[in-house]
């Protein structure tokens, strides 16, 4: 799996969660229901933050056995 492969999928990660967490249904909101939590672009997520993304992207590619990247993330 290459760099730009597992960037790709973890921006996508990234972005797949920006409607749940417009609709509050996260699991920081679930834990905190007085806090407001609003969605935080990717350019202005802390590397500690991305590097889980990254992680997370790495298993999933690996789980569902995605070895290169699709051409509409390139």
């Amino acid at each position: 799996m290459d760099k730009k492969t597992i960037e790709a999928y973890a921006k996508e990660l990234h972005e797949a969660a920006r409607k749940a967490v417009e609709l509050k249904m996260t699991v920081g909101q679930s834990m905190h229901p007085e806090k407001s939590f609003d969605f935080i672009e990717w350019d202005a997520l802390s590397e500690q933050a991305r590097e889980g993304l990254r992680i997370q992207a790495k298993h999933m590619l690996r789980e569902f056995g995605v070895d290169t990247a699709l051409p509409r993330f390139l």
